[in-house]
């Protein structure tokens, strides 16, 4: 019974003062831990207050633990900000800058460029046209369609410098010496409308369509492929054949000569002056009037009617002066068909 008393007593004290019993070399060991913790202490509090603000205070001791945990919070932090303010100068420059890159598809493009303006410095070719002065060439030719109109010759994309576009056109891959069957299953109506008012002469329409799509259509700049947002087969060469012929038929000048008694006639001259009058009064634009001279009779007679335009955005024609010459003496032959 003392026994057991003496020993109870002795656990007692054990429990009371665990350095009593570890002995004074471990309570050396256990006071050089503590130092270390106090020092680990007074050096990671400062770093986690300066460099993790955020952090909160329950998770400060376990940083002098683990030695990996300082480099880890300082590598996840560094690329952070950078990262951030990277990509918020890049948003901005994006969002806000004028758009001069390479190829900028239709629906990016700025609206109310000109071509040949000082406006087309500032943009891209996807969205104005680089070949910016355009001749819509209608053509008065026996046997070609009826005196009711003129037919179409072409629509010609000239430099700003009124030069012409390499007569082999401007891009090689695009060049088809027939093109209705490339037009016909997009929009069959304008091959019948082409039929109609864009006939050809000593040769099959489709030729003539051919070159005239290969020499001039391809050095349409808008009309790349590139240039779309989302392209589809051969619409190009069908966006070209028809603004060309929206042209031809708002610019009806047969209609406009017959409202001021100028008709076709194989009798008496006409003078070049009435005749341009007459179109100018009706639909506000300056033309060119150009002739042949018959090799039989030795008259000159019309050959084409020659509008110069800019073109504002995509396909909006806007009438400009002529930057050539009529070939008509001050008379000419208005002939019958």
């Amino acid at each position: 019974m003392r026994f057991a008393s003496i020993t109870f007593i002795a656990c007692a004290v054990l429990i009371a003062s665990p350095d009593i019993a570890m002995g004074a070399s471990t309570g050396s060991k256990g006071s050089a831990v503590g130092s270390k913790g106090t020092t680990g202490k007074a050096k990671s509090s400062p770093a986690v207050k300066s460099k993790a603000p955020a952090l909160p205070k329950s998770k400060a001791p376990v940083l002098p633990k683990s030695k990996s945990a300082p480099p880890t919070k300082s590598k996840s932090a560094a690329p952070t900000a950078p990262a951030t303010k990277a990509t918020a100068s890049h948003m901005a420059t994006s969002t806000s800058a004028t758009p001069t890159s390479t190829n900028l598809t239709h629906d990016k493009c700025p609206t109310g460029v000109l071509s040949c303006s000082k406006q087309t410095k500032t943009t891209d070719h996807c969205c104005f046209e680089e070949n910016g002065q355009y001749v819509l060439s209608q053509q008065w030719t026996k046997g070609l369609g009826t005196d009711d109109y003129f037919t179409m010759h072409g629509l010609w994309p000239n430099t700003c410098a009124g030069k012409l576009t390499p007569s082999a056109g401007c891009d090689s891959s695009r060049v088809y010496k027939k093109v209705e069957a490339l037009i016909k299953p997009l929009k069959p109506a304008l091959v019948t409308d082409m039929t109609k008012y864009w006939p050809s002469k000593g040769k099959p329409n489709d030729e003539f369509w051919g070159h005239e799509w290969s020499k001039h259509g391809t050095c349409v700049s808008t009309l790349r492929p590139q240039c779309y947002k989302s392209y589809s087969k051969n619409q190009d060469i069908v966006d070209y054949f028809t603004n060309a012929m929206n042209l031809h038929k708002k610019y009806d000048y047969a209609a406009a000569l017959k409202k001021h008694s100028i008709v076709p006639d194989n009798t008496n001259l006409v003078k070049a002056a009435d005749f341009k009058k007459a179109i100018h009064t009706e639909h506000g634009v300056n033309v060119v009037l150009k002739c042949k001279t018959n090799p039989a009779t030795k008259v000159s007679e019309l050959n084409e009617v020659w509008t110069y335009f800019s073109v504002q955005d995509l396909n909006t024609y806007i009438a400009a002066q002529p930057s050539s010459s009529d070939t008509c003496p001050t008379q000419f032959m208005y002939f019958k068909k």
